[in-house]
């Protein structure tokens, strides 16, 4: 599966901790061996998250995003959930 999204995201002006939220859709296309299993479809999604601020420019941030795509393979809400985490680095 590959993917792009756009999202817009409300971030909380602190210098240290920013909470933030967002909303986006994109668009997810899969090319499986089986010729069901492809197709390209549209994408909405929900995220909020925090940054954390570690000085020069390096930092933290933790996601959770709630993912509703067009072609669900499942109807367990829990499935459409992400969880990421990461190191950003500005310059």
């Amino acid at each position: 599966m590959t993917g792009a999204d756009v999202s817009i995201q409300a971030q909380l002006p602190h210098p240290l901790l920013q909470p933030y939220l967002g909303l986006g859709t994109g668009i997810h296309i899969t090319l499986e061996q089986e010729p069901g299993d492809r197709y390209a479809e549209s994408s909405t999604q929900a995220m909020g998250g925090l940054r954390l601020s570690l000085g020069r420019g390096i930092g933290l941030r933790g996601e959770i995003r709630y993912r509703i795509d067009d072609q669900q393979s499942s109807t367990n809400a829990a499935d459409n959930i992400e969880l990421t985490a990461g190191l950003s680095w500005a310059w």
